[in-house]
């Protein structure tokens, strides 16, 4: 299928256009692939595939409003103020409050009716959780439970096929007990794919999301073969800990393992809550609410360097607000919104798509939306130690090309990031950069991360040890998403060598 030009935001909410997951995302994937010499290597699990393989399911960030709890007018209007300003497309709103909880029980769709209404008409996609152990009755039996789910499934997959196209399963199941067997779970997701096939084939299905990425009810999910009824792997991740380097990718290695041993599909994983608690442990240069803003700009780079799908952000909330709340809406007259600084004005700047920026380094760094210091957490220390070990210089002295360069100090693993957003999809790109080690022992390497959906695990890089004058290295790739993260690095060495970075470009063709 060849790749078609974006429509209206407009006609993609009405006709559901965005969110349509090509066949391919759902594929099994095939033998696995491997191509590395001895200073260039590009891995993978699937060959890079055309525009046919991409998958389109409308904006990438969206938040959790809490709009299925609060339906009144002026707080759903003034949610989707909020939404707009942060730049954010999509809204996570759950059905609710409709009837239909037990087999041939009545619908009551008004009051959503209003709040979805109004949400696409602030022109937002909706994203919508469906919850068989709260949106019906359980009855006396099994038999019982899963009739009501199907009954409930049906209604609104009837009632909102022009509308809704994106839905996803129980929230968290695997908290409260967990509060809904592997069993029960993969029964109930087999029952809504097949209520979706037959009454709004083009829905998107996401899979009861977990909370958290590296959780073991997680694997089991998959290992019951939860990816065979569904269109995307659903997890949460919040805070400290969930962002590090290895911990997004463990459901694309569960995954992959789960393929290799049963054959069951590999799909692309989304992430439909995120989020930080302002008062966890953190540098203590920072406010709370500025942890926040460093923890988001951060965190985006690392769910689109495993290449995650989309994402939600937690939350709109309301009365005082949360430690975990972007903004917050007063639930009475006048409807006063909080909007929490400096981290609703961080979302609002990361969210907003660029090209690639500071490529030579000779503008001042922003370091929230321009290259981005990778850091772990959590750390107590005035500042990351991460960013003592970077430096933006413009003082000419090892700069390739004019007075700006990148420095890292050697001795320990440094990494420093963007994302580059716009890219076509199915277009093949070269990422190139100079890199200078001022002595033997350390080594420079480029990467290529994020790139795809259906490998989050999957990079294009190439390393250099050699020292004393700048290297010129490249890598390319086919991006199945819009964007690229790239990361320059340095590993080994010394605390009294440097790796100094210039020059990055990003280049359509080639290679």
């Amino acid at each position: 299928m060849p790749s078609r030009l974006v429509p209206s935001r407009r006609e993609l909410l009405r006709t559901g256009g965005a969110l349509l997951l090509m066949t391919a995302a759902r594929a099994a994937l095939g033998n696995s692939r491997q191509q590395s010499n001895s200073t260039r290597s590009t891995t993978s699990l699937a060959d890079t595939g055309p525009a046919s393989d991409m998958l389109d399911i409308g904006p990438w960030a969206g938040i959790n409003a809490n709009t299925h709890f609060f339906t009144d007018d002026e707080y759903v209007d003034a949610a989707n103020r909020l939404i707009r300003e942060l730049n954010l497309g999509t809204v996570r709103m759950a059905m609710n409050n409709v009837g239909g909880r037990a087999q041939s029980a009545s619908f009551r769709w008004s009051r959503r009716e209003r709040v979805v209404d109004a949400h696409l008409d602030a022109g937002l996609v909706i994203h919508c959780p469906m919850n068989p152990t709260q949106h019906v009755e359980k009855g006396n039996s099994g038999a019982a439970w899963r009739a009501n789910w199907r009954w409930f499934c049906r209604g609104v997959f009837r009632h909102y096929r022009a509308r809704i196209f994106y839905f996803s399963g129980t929230n968290e199941p695997d908290r409260g007990g967990p509060r809904i067997s592997i069993g029960d779970l993969i029964d109930m997701e087999r029952i809504w794919r097949e209520e979706r096939d037959e009454w709004h084939p083009k829905a998107i299905l996401e899979s009861a999301p977990v909370s958290a990425p590296n959780v073991r009810y997680l694997r089991n999910m998959i290992n019951a073969g939860i990816t065979r009824n569904v269109d995307l792997l659903g997890i949460h991740h919040y805070g400290a800990g969930q962002t590090d380097e290895d911990v997004l990718s463990t459901p694309w290695r569960w995954m992959k393992q789960a393929h290799a041993r049963f054959g069951y599909p590999i799909l692309p994983i989304s992430s439909s809550e995120t989020g930080v608690d302002m008062t966890a442990p953190h540098p203590t240069r920072w406010s709370d609410r500025e942890y926040q803003a460093k923890w988001v700009a951060l965190n985006r780079i690392q769910q689109k360097r495993y290449g995650l799908a989309t994402t939600k952000y937690y939350s709109i909330g309301s009365t005082g607000g949360s430690k975990w709340d972007v903004a917050h809406v007063k639930r009475s007259p006048p409807y006063a919104i909080t909007r929490w600084q400096p981290y609703f004005a961080t979302v609002s700047k990361v969210e907003i798509e660029r090209g690639l920026r500071n490529a030579g380094f000779e503008s001042r760094n922003d370091p929230d939306s321009d290259w981005i210091v990778y850091w772990r957490m959590p750390q107590t220390t005035p500042l990351p130690a991460e960013y003592a070990r970077v430096d933006f210089l413009t003082d000419g002295a090892d700069a390739r090309t004019g007075p700006g360069y990148l420095r890292l100090t050697a001795g320990a693993t440094n990494r420093v990031r963007q994302v580059v957003d716009l890219l076509k999809p199915g277009q093949r790109y070269t990422l190139s950069a100079w890199a200078k080690i001022s002595a033997p022992g350390a080594t420079a390497t480029l990467r290529a991360l994020g790139f795809d959906h259906l490998d989050g695990e999957r990079e294009a890089a190439e390393i250099t040890t050699v020292s004393g004058a700048y290297q010129h290295l490249n890598v390319t790739f086919t991006p199945r998403r819009s964007w690229v993260v790239i990361s320059l690095e340095s590993t080994g060495g010394a605390g009294s060598q440097f790796v100094y970075w210039d020059d990055v470009a990003l280049e359509v063709g080639r290679g």
